[in-house]
Parts: C-alpha cells; sequence; structure tokens
C-alpha cells in the first residue's frame, strides 16, 4: 500500500460563448486559446504518458457550458480555421525574426508547438475533444465529474430559492450523461463554495462525492478527525473531500498560478500588442479587437542588464526542478502522517485547469514533470482519483461540512456583496416567476384544473408552450452563470459581464411575459433556440 495519495483534480470551465457572426468574436476567442494552451496539449501529454507507461490517475471537471461549446460542430470548424490560422502566424514570424537569432529561436518554439496542436486537434481527435477525452476515460487515465449547468455560485442561489439550485445540478449532471452516456462520479462545486442548505439536493440528484475547500473540513461539526487528509461523509451519503491548500501553491507561482519565476514566460507582452495592424488583422476577430496571439518573446526576468528573451529550455528545466521540489513536499507530510492515521493521508490537489498552459505557459511540461517522477522517482505517492479512493476506504467519518469557498478569507464575499446583492434580488424575482410558469404550463397541459400531475409532460413535450417553458429556462439558466459577477469586478470585462447577465434576464422576461399572457411568438422563440443551441433537453421539472 502506498504511503500515500495524491489525487490532482483539474477544473476546465468557460461561460456559454457562440459567436452567429461569419468568423468569431472576441468571446469566442477565449475558447480558442484555452484549446490551443491547455486541453489540446493536456491530450498530448496524456497520450505520452500512455505510451511510455506511466501509470496516471487525474480528474478532470468539465463544465457543461464547456461541454456545449466543445460539442457544437460550427465551434469544431472555427477551432480548426483559428489553429491553421496561428500555425500560418506562426510561419510568418519565423520569417520576421530571420535575422533576429534570440527571437527566432522562441518562434520555432512557437511554431513546432503549434504544428503539435494541430496534429493533435486533426490527426488525434478529428475535431473533437470530447471524443479524446471519453477515450482517456475508458482507458483509466481520466475520471470525468461536471459541475452546475452554467457554472452558478450554489450558496446564492439554495439561499434565494431551493429549486434554482437544484435546476443547476440537475441540468449539469444531464448534460454530462447525453456527452459521455453516464453520470459523473463526482460534482465540482464551483468556487469550491458549499454550504449545509446544498446537502440535500446534491443526495437527491445522485452524487457521489462533491471538492470542498480544506476549510470546510476544518471547521466541520463535529470537525473532522482526519483534517484535510480523508473525505467525510455528508448527512446525504455524499462524500466530501477537502482541498489540500498547501498543495495550491504552485512552486514558481502566486496563489492564483500566475508564474512567478524570472525563467518563466512572461504573459503580459504579446505580438498583439506590438506589431502594426495590417500585419495581424488577418488573424483576428471580423471587429478588428486585437486578441492574444500567444506568441511572446520575454521572459519574467532579465534585469541588471540581462537579457528578457525566453529560452525555453531554461524555462522547462526549471519546471522539472519545480515539479520535484513539489513532490517531495507531498512526500514528507505523507511520511510524516505515517501512524497517526488508519490508511494513507489522500492530498487532494485542486487547481483551476487553465492555470496550466494558459496562466502558466510551462504549466503544462510541470504538470507532465510531476506525473513521470510520481511514477518513476519514488514509492510514496500513489496517484488516485476520490472515486478510486472511496472504493478502497468505504468507511469514513460523518460529519456536516461548514459554509466555505476558496476564495477571499475562505467565504462568500467575493461573490455575494452590497455590489453584487442587486444581481441576486433579480434572479431570485425570475426564479420565482420560472416556478410560476412551470406550474401553469403543467395546468395547461393537464387540462386547465390545478397544477398539473407530478408524472405529466409540462415543459417537456414538442408543443409551443412546453418550448417556450424551455427557452425561457435556458436563459434563466445562462443568467444564473457565477461568470457575470466575477467579470463585473473587473474593469476589463464589467461592461461584457453586465451586458450578459442583462440579455438573458431580458430574453427571460419576454418568453415568460409571452408565455403567461398566452402570446407566445413562434418565431421569437425558434430565433432564441437557434441563438443559444445549449441545454436542448433541458427539464423544467426541478421547478414543480
Amino acid at each position: 500500500m502506498a504511503g500515500g495519495y495524491l489525487s490532482i483534480v483539474l477544473h476546465a470551465h468557460l461561460p456559454y460563448v457562440r459567436s452567429a457572426g461569419r468568423r468569431p468574436d472576441a468571446s469566442e476567442f477565449w475558447f480558442h486559446e484555452r484549446a490551443r494552451e491547455c486541453y489540446l496539449p493536456l491530450i498530448r501529454i496524456l497520450d505520452g504518458l500512455q505510451r511510455d507507461g506511466v501509470r496516471t490517475r487525474i480528474t478532470l471537471s468539465l463544465s457543461p457550458t464547456l461541454i456545449g461549446i466543445l460539442r457544437d460542430p460550427l465551434i469544431q470548424e472555427r477551432l480548426a480555421e483559428h489553429v491553421d490560422r496561428m500555425v500560418e502566424l506562426s510561419a510568418r514570424e519565423l520569417n520576421r525574426t530571420a535575422l533576429m537569432p534570440e527571437l527566432r529561436n522562441v518562434a520555432g518554439t512557437y511554431h513546432l508547438r503549434l504544428l503539435q496542436v494541430h496534429n493533435a486537434l486533426v490527426q488525434r481527435c478529428g475535431g473533437n475533444l470530447l471524443r479524446a477525452f471519453a477515450e482517456m476515460e475508458s482507458r483509466g487515465q481520466l475520471e470525468l465529474i461536471t459541475c452546475p449547468a452554467s457554472h452558478a455560485f450554489l450558496p446564492g442561489l439554495v439561499a434565494m430559492q431551493p429549486q434554482a439550485a437544484r435546476c443547476q445540478v440537475r441540468l449539469g449532471l444531464d448534460a454530462f450523461e447525453r456527452a459521455f452516456g453516464h453520470r459523473p462520479a463526482g460534482f465540482w462545486l464551483p468556487e469550491c463554495a458549499y454550504s449545509p442548505e446544498l446537502d440535500d439536493i446534491l443526495g437527491r440528484e445522485g452524487v457521489g462525492y462533491i471538492i470542498v475547500d480544506g476549510r470546510a473540513l476544518e471547521h466541520a461539526s463535529p470537525p473532522a478527525f482526519h483534517g484535510v487528509h480523508a473525505p467525510v461523509y455528508c448527512p446525504s451519503g455524499v462524500a466530501a473531500f477537502g482541498r489540500d491548500r498547501t498543495g495550491a501553491w504552485l512552486m514558481g507561482c502566486d496563489a492564483f498560478g500566475h508564474p512567478t519565476d524570472p525563467a518563466y514566460r512572461d504573459n503580459s507582452t504579446d505580438i498583439a500588442d506590438e506589431l502594426p495592424s495590417d500585419y495581424l488583422r488577418p488573424f483576428m476577430p471580423d471587429a478588428g479587437v486585437r486578441v492574444g496571439t500567444g506568441i511572446r518573446y520575454q521572459r519574467i526576468g532579465g534585469e541588471n542588464g540581462e537579457s528578457r528573451s525566453y529560452a525555453r529550455i531554461e524555462a522547462l528545466d526549471r519546471a522539472a526542478q519545480h515539479a520535484e521540489r513539489w513532490m517531495r513536499e507531498r512526500m514528507g507530510r505523507a511520511q510524516s502522517a505515517a501512524g497517526t492515521m488508519d490508511r494513507p493521508p489522500v492530498f487532494v490537489s485542486a487547481y483551476d485547469m487553465h492555470v496550466f498552459g494558459y496562466r502558466w505557459f510551462e504549466g503544462i511540461e510541470f504538470l507532465d514533470y510531476l506525473l513521470r517522477k510520481t511514477h518513476f522517482d519514488q514509492q510514496v505517492l500513489e496517484t488516485i482519483t476520490p472515486a478510486e479512493y472511496l472504493g478502497r476506504h468505504r468507511c469514513n467519518q460523518m460529519t456536516v461540512p461548514a459554509a466555505s469557498s476558496w476564495g477571499k478569507r475562505g467565504y462568500f464575499e467575493e461573490w455575494v456583496d452590497q455590489e453584487t446583492v442587486w444581481v441576486y434580488h433579480h434572479l431570485s424575482r425570475a426564479a420565482r416567476v420560472m416556478q410560476h410558469l412551470t406550474e401553469v404550463v403543467a395546468a395547461d397541459h393537464a387540462g386547465g384544473n390545478g397544477k398539473g400531475r407530478a408524472d405529466d409532460s409540462g415543459g417537456n413535450g414538442d408543443d409551443l408552450s412546453s418550448r417556450a417553458l424551455r427557452a425561457a429556462g435556458r436563459q434563466l439558466v445562462l443568467a444564473q452563470s457565477g461568470d457575470w459577477l466575477t467579470m463585473m469586478r473587473s474593469p476589463e470585462q464589467k461592461s461584457y459581464g453586465r451586458e450578459r447577465l442583462e440579455q438573458h434576464l431580458s430574453n427571460f422576461a419576454r418568453v415568460a411575459w409571452q408565455i403567461g399572457a398566452k402570446r407566445i411568438n413562434a418565431v421569437e422563440i425558434e430565433a432564441l433556440e437557434r441563438e443559444w443551441p445549449i441545454f436542448e433537453d433541458i427539464r423544467t421539472d426541478a421547478y414543480r
């Protein structure tokens, strides 16, 4: 038996972005960047680990909105076009830097990397990343899980109306099952945010385990015997794994996963900020907005007259050193815990997937080195997934985890405060309207007598009123996304976040009025279905 377990949990999420124009707008480029720098490189390193016989067990959480993006044929086509354009741009950079030796070496790095990404997308995945992830799950490398439908901040929703939180959980599980053919073993809580009021909903919806912030177990009632080093069972039977906060600080990065080591690439400068518009125009969105290309030539260090040119070999060597140190620290803690527990301690290392490759360029290689070193260079730690752990250690303490999140001071103030409370007033009012509309449609289907039966088809049929109810439900679910709250705190994204929130609430209110007045506009409902082709099988029974 291993002396300790290492459970790496990566959470991949993007808000639903889909441009209806001929070419994607800047928001859809968010997906292109993450696919290019995170998802496709992850597929490449996992294939390499499989080829080299490295036992790898990672948990990957895919949000339902990201799943919807990855399943969309139009977005798949645009991603392929984007990667083609980036390969062309990197080839241009090789020519432009031909007489600049330091820059040309880096340009060569980007060109090779983009060719590898292109091969992963076209040859390996056939344009379908979900198929590749499903294959990796079937061969035992990945444990795939999901999260609420639109990445809603669940403690805020459950406090205002439990039905809204239940709909987010149920719809998220449904979207995952539709994509992968089975229910996920676990469920990621956005921001690792938990409140005891969620337990009944999660249990009733069949969630096997959740990841909570370490404080949830440290301040549980009664306190968790083993702290974050073993899961607990909530009263509903859902297992709660505590995130290991000491392992969250990655070597060479700050607390948010941004690189700080002088050898790592500097993400603050991009050729999109430096080169002429005419040169870059073929690679930018139609609107002419400049977006990051990912081609960056400087490293973080370079003071006292040193060159600031990025040196790839030096950066990768530093990433390998940091992976070694990070692994040795976990090994030391596992050995210290020996004899104090009735089982090996588990270190749940949970991260935003976008740290690896997007925010931290060398992060994907760090992950590769870490998994290889854990397999070849030591015998203390064993990689494991939460479901695999529960299969080995079924007997765990029952307690009530405390309300907490991985945000500032461990509570909810980053998502619910005086600046954002007005959002919850609007969402609460809309959720009450949605509950009323669900009852109205169910009653109409039952013949107008009462509220309808619990097993009738109200809201799930193909008639116009059911389609309108589902259209309203989709807009409300999208309005509940926690992304808009986060964006409204950022000066650069504040207007976009507020615009998206108001857009979805306005769409909801318009359809809700039509349902209530029994004056449904079929053309408008069809337009909404076409513009927002996600959650097509949404069930509104959670509101009943």
